[in-house]
């Protein structure tokens, strides 16, 4: 028989196969072909309009004071690089906009914590596993929960991503510095680990986390789970292969450029696909309400992270860090239907957007000012406090603030209230559909966590195109519900739209039938 006659029979038996990822239709072939139209992405934000003038001061004022903030001293892998990256992204940032003296300060910064690491003489080496061939932390050799696994392979991408990228922005700036044999032969191990193309090389596994057949990665390494592999923070996945193609871009690497881009291609087809859940095309209805999914696994899907359910946990966590591939990553269509349920629990916790008429000189300065006051932190004006103290006007926040607003944590549990840090990252998406309420709430927020900054969230946002007509802030999200939990939700009635009836072959009515009963097949409320 000819193929076409085979994919006929094999069709009319075992289509459509439904999985965790949707409904499959069989396919007879002799071979198997991927395609991809390659990302265009280089160094910086596109800028959709000329920047006021009023803003690129602010945004320059923020880097200048940002830049000595947060040295990079974490001591295990995934913290030191989300400083690292921090602090990249201002040196990037510094150059694209000529403030020559922040620009040495953070590469200077840079090159200065990243040395001990690059020459294992930092508290918690990175060596190389002989056994299945890849850099990890010393001590989580010997504690496989130490370092969040990465003695198992766990999230090798999500961290060394982070340094990679920091690690191209050192090239591109000052090249010389990895010159040096030996920090050129420890970061291109670090690139190896988690981009490596080199099928003959025995020394690593290509693209150690990538699925070619589901287009995204896996972070979960050898850790063995009941749903088979995993993976939590896309965005951070999308980071990695984004990393190692501007490291590949800084060294001229033309073959590693175009790998890593492909990796990075795959990577945000996949997210879009399985994680960004603008339609109920791959879940159903009741799970897809929630807009974004926390964790995907082999044979399961969540809502939830590690860490907690928290909306701005679920949605933040494959949000950060922001960079140029966000845009990619975030298109306009999914933001509006996205973004009403973050509101939601912005509004919950008493964290509203600033929604002031779009202005060109970034009203939300005011706001900033009023929350910096002594006078609005207790501690401070316990003290007696007048003038700014939250920050002071060098940059520094005092002893006296309010730090259930100023104190960044990833956290664990499910708290009533939301912190900045998560908030920072939930008000910068908001740019892609609303440039000026982004850059107006972001401009009352305090802290940015370590692995971002004020001055690069306002740039990205500034940068954005012009706010999409008729987009009401307000409004819910296409499903009918802004909670995000589905409670209530209109649900589709058809057996065809409930996978698990429609996977027993059940037709017309099913979720209620039309006798009005809910079979067991329809998703529990």
């Amino acid at each position: 028989n000819t193929f076409a006659e085979e994919n006929i029979n094999i069709q009319a038996v075992y289509s459509p196969i439904w999985c965790i990822k949707g409904k499959l239709q069989a396919v007879v072939g002799s071979t198997w072909r991927l395609q991809y139209n390659l990302n265009t992405i280089g160094w910086n934000y596109n800028v959709a309009d000329k920047l006021p003038t009023e803003r690129l001061d602010e945004i320059a004022r923020d880097l200048i004071r940002e830049v000595p903030q947060i040295p990079p001293t974490a001591e295990d892998a995934y913290g030191f690089g989300k400083q690292m990256q921090r602090l990249a992204t201002l040196a990037l940032l510094a150059d694209n906009l000529g403030i020559a003296d922040a620009r040495r300060s953070a590469v200077s910064g840079m090159q200065a914590a990243f040395s001990p690491w690059l020459t294992g003489v930092n508290s918690n080496p990175l060596c190389y596993d002989t056994t299945y061939g890849g850099i990890v932390t010393t001590d989580s050799l010997t504690d496989f929960m130490t370092d969040f696994g990465s003695g198992w392979y766990n999230d090798h991408h999500f961290h060394y991503g982070y340094l990679i990228f920091a690690a191209a922005a050192i090239a591109k700036i000052d090249p010389v510095y990895f010159a040096d044999p030996v920090r050129k032969i420890a970061i291109e191990s670090l690139v190896k680990d988690v981009c490596n193309m080199d099928e003959n090389d025995s020394s690593f596994p290509v693209s150690r986390h990538k699925d070619y057949f589901d287009g995204h990665s896996w972070a979960s390494g050898l850790w063995q789970q009941g749903n088979g592999k995993g993976q939590e923070s896309s965005s951070e996945a999308v980071n990695a292969y984004y990393g190692c193609y501007l490291y590949a871009l800084a060294t001229a690497n033309t073959e590693m450029q175009q790998y890593s881009l492909t990796l990075m291609t795959m990577e945000i087809g996949a997210v879009q696909a399985y994680w960004h859940m603008g339609s109920a095309d791959i879940y159903d209805t009741l799970f897809a309400n929630s807009r974004m999914v926390g964790n995907l696994g082999a044979l399961d899907v969540t809502a939830s992270t590690w860490f907690g359910h928290n909306a701005e946990f679920v949605h933040g966590i494959n949000i950060m860090p922001i960079t140029p591939a966000t845009a990619m990553l975030f298109d306009s269509a999914f933001v509006q239907v996205q973004f009403p349920v973050v509101n939601a629990r912005l509004k919950e916790t008493n964290s509203a957007i600033v929604t002031v008429s779009p202005v060109s000189n970034g009203g939300g300065d005011k706001a900033s000012k009023v929350k910096a006051e002594c006078s609005a932190s207790p501690g401070c004006k316990a003290l007696g406090l007048t003038g700014m103290c939250c920050p002071s006007p060098e940059g520094s926040f005092l002893g006296c603030c309010d730090t259930s607003s100023t104190t960044a944590s990833t956290g664990g549990g499910n708290s009533a209230v939301m912190i900045d840090e998560w908030k920072s990252l939930l008000f910068a998406e908001l740019a892609v559909v609303n440039r000026d309420a982004s850059w107006d709430s972001l401009m009352t927020l305090n802290n940015f966590g370590a692995g971002n900054s004020k001055s690069n969230s306002l740039y990205w946002a500034a940068t954005r195109a012009a706010p999409v007509p008729g987009f009401n802030l307000s409004a819910v999200s296409s499903s009918g519900s802004t909670s995000g939990k589905g409670g209530d939700v209109n649900l589709p009635s058809a057996c065809a739209a409930n996978s698990a009836c429609d996977a027993i072959g059940m037709l017309g009515e099913c979720c209620p039938a039309p006798n009005g009963m809910r079979l067991q097949c329809c998703p529990q409320l």
